[in-house]
């Protein structure tokens, strides 16, 4: 027997137990990509199929093996996920109850948007949950259930800092947020629209009036009925205007590693890039089979750093 060979034995062990009622083609096929993922250090299904234990040379037939495991409808990315996010979280929470979470959206592929929720524990940075779809028009809902998912499964002692990289913010997501008790820091573009008076305004405009001194405290926004602090973020040689919508404002400025800077999809998996492959790149043409693929590279994270011995 092989090393992915042993190492797939682990993973489905561990599998099994945390998901004892597993149909058994996933509970065989699942931890054979994942071990092997993490033999290859890569995404890229060629590669993978190339280095597949199966009992045939035919390259077209791996590939086929592979589609079919991350085209199966019954591989649910979020509940197979869960039982290790909890381990994630449960160990983060040992030392620390302070928890950042961060929220990114990224285009993958041609076609479609990854929403993905991760925590930032130390220096590195787990995939709790996501959701891969080509439509747009749903955006907001898929939003709102990954991090409601998220909410479900944080321990009640957490002490949440969450942190929202992506456009557009809506009323809904931001009521969600404020009724989870996180403290919060959401990026928004300068042309975000507030009510300015009688009129609507674009946020940076009026926070390049100098008003308090680039912040608006309590500032309605939306339909008015929802408040927030919304604090300018000057330009820099690196980046451009932006604004944060917060409810931290009034306190006293923290260190960057209590507010670090999200990272992209790419930058959470570097260690399967073999070859500079790209998720964000892909060549897969269906939304389950991206969606299944965050979870083989969100699998082979979690036991990368098991087998490390580093945390979690």
């Amino acid at each position: 027997m092989n090393s992915v060979s042993i190492l797939a034995e682990e993973i489905r062990s561990a599998l099994e137990t945390a998901h004892p009622n597993l149909r058994k083609t996933i509970a065989k096929k699942l931890p054979l990509l994942v071990a092997v993922m993490l033999e290859t250090k890569t995404a890229n299904t060629t590669e993978l199929a190339t280095a597949l234990p199966i009992a045939t040379t035919r390259i077209d037939m791996r590939l086929q093996w592979i589609a079919r495991l991350l085209g199966n409808p019954l591989l649910m990315s979020n509940r197979i996920i869960e039982p290790f996010a909890h381990r994630v979280l449960e160990k983060a929470l040992e030392h620390d109850p302070n928890l950042v979470i961060t929220m990114v959206r990224e285009a993958i592929g041609d076609r479609f948007t990854l929403v993905m929720v991760n925590a930032l524990i130390g220096n590195q940075v787990f995939p709790l949950a996501w959701r891969a779809d080509s439509t747009t028009e749903e955006l907001g809902r898929y939003r709102r259930s990954v991090l409601e998912r998220v909410a479900e499964w944080l321990p009640k002692n957490a002490k949440v800092r969450l942190i929202v990289d992506q456009e557009p913010l809506t009323e809904e997501m931001l009521l969600l947020i404020q009724k989870q008790g996180w403290q919060y820091r959401c990026f928004l573009d300068e042309t975000f629209p507030i009510a300015s008076g009688e009129r609507t305004r674009a946020v940076g405009d009026v926070l390049k009036e100098g008003v308090s001194g680039g912040a608006l405290l309590n500032a309605p926004i939306f339909s008015g009925k929802t408040t927030t602090d919304l604090v300018l973020i000057p330009a820099t040689k690196k980046s451009v205007m932006r604004v944060m919508a917060t409810n931290c404002a009034s306190l006293p400025e923290e260190t960057s590693e209590h507010w670090p800077t999200p990272v992209g999809v790419d930058t959470v998996f570097a260690a399967f890039k073999g070859n500079g492959s790209s998720l964000r790149a892909t060549h897969l043409h269906y939304a389950i089979r991206i969606d299944h693929m965050v979870l083989l590279m969100a699998l082979a994270l979690y036991w990368r750093h098991q087998t490390d011995g580093a945390s979690p």
